[in-house]
């Protein structure tokens, strides 16, 4: 049997790495009274309607595109004062596993100060060689390609030993059209009928699982 190549993993960290729905809706509800607006969010109406934060500020919570640009900086502001989101369960375990094969990045669209602060918490950090946070990414949205391919470029890989991992459908769109294999973890902030729908390589339903795929690509 040949010997597997060692891969670098794109890892989300919203959804797949931390379960962050609460702190997220906690969050936007205190957009929602900056604005004079009736705070609606909780983790299942987010989940349910996550088709990017642009989408469900102006489709679900309505806010206008000219507040938008307003929100983010509160948004930023709250996060830093927010408590550090649990790990799930099982993905310590896992991350440690796959560190001892593999190189492991972050890649996400949440700021890289509250993911490092996570991860240190949790004693994780040191299991990933870098951080690709929103300002990293410039802000660019999961489905555009040039959210895996700037740490791509900027870490010299090659498409074929990337493995991207994430949680919602805009993801995989922006792997597939990154060329980047995705496995999608339904677990997070989409749920499996939306993810299976978006037709990612492989589809993870614990992190056991993501491990056992991940051990055999």
């Amino acid at each position: 049997m040949p010997k597997r190549t060692k891969k670098t993993l794109f890892f989300d960290f919203d959804g797949v790495i931390a379960d962050t729905l609460h702190n997220t809706a906690k969050i936007h509800n205190e957009i929602m009274r900056q604005f004079g607006k009736e705070p609606i969010a909780t983790p299942a109406l987010i989940r349910e309607n996550w088709n990017g934060w642009e989408h469900l500020y102006t489709v679900v919570y309505g806010f206008s595109k000219q507040e938008l640009p307003h929100a983010i900086p509160i948004y930023r502001e709250f996060i830093s004062q927010e408590e550090p989101p649990k790990i799930f369960a099982d993905m310590e375990d896992v991350i440690k596993k796959l560190a001892t094969t593999d190189t492991l990045i972050i890649a996400s669209s949440n700021y890289s100060p509250y993911i490092l602060l996570t991860l240190e918490g949790a004693g994780l950090d040191k299991y990933f060689k870098s951080i690709y946070g929103k300002d990293e990414l410039r802000g660019l949205d999961k489905s555009d390609p040039r959210f895996f391919q700037i740490p791509t470029d900027d870490l010299v890989l090659e498409k074929e030993d990337i493995v991207a991992i994430g949680d919602t459908a805009g993801e995989i769109e922006g792997a597939k059209r990154a060329g980047i294999p995705i496995i999608a973890c339904s677990w997070g902030w989409q749920d499996r009928e939306t993810l299976i729908a978006a037709r990612p390589d492989y589809l993870a339903d614990s992190p056991k699982e993501l491990l056992s795929i991940v051990q055999k690509i």
